[in-house]
């Protein structure tokens, strides 16, 4: 599986957001927006991830080991088989999340979570 670059990347961002089976892996995209993007088996593992938009992405058996994860928005993301060994979710928000099967997250690290609400007008 070819690795993505940061131009291909953008380009699927802009028009289909659909990573299905990708290799994005040791990639820095730290800020990204992959809000309602589909990243099916895409293979993150080691990538820098911090701060990115997953709101309503469906990353089931997405690779995410090894991955910075710190203040990254996973908002009704779907995690299905998600794998998050060794993974840092430091300040992650999860708002509504879907886990509807199980997700390895052995070695990762929660470090303080604390919950974070959306204010309704």
């Amino acid at each position: 599986m070819r690795k993505l670059n940061r131009f291909a990347i953008k380009h699927i961002l802009r028009t289909t957001r659909n990573f299905e089976g990708k290799n994005l892996s040791g990639l820095d995209l730290a800020g990204f927006n992959f809000s309602h993007a589909r990243l099916w088996y895409a293979d993150l593992s080691g990538a820098n991830l911090a701060g990115v938009n997953f709101a309503h992405a469906d990353l089931t058996g997405a690779n995410l080991t090894c991955t910075n994860l710190a203040g990254a928005n996973l908002s009704a993301a779907q995690l299905d088989e998600t794998i998050f060994d060794e993974t840092n979710l430091t300040g992650v928000y999860l708002g509504e999340f879907v886990f509807d099967t199980d997700i390895d997250e052995r070695n990762s690290q929660f470090n303080n979570p604390k919950p974070q609400y959306a204010q309704t007008a």
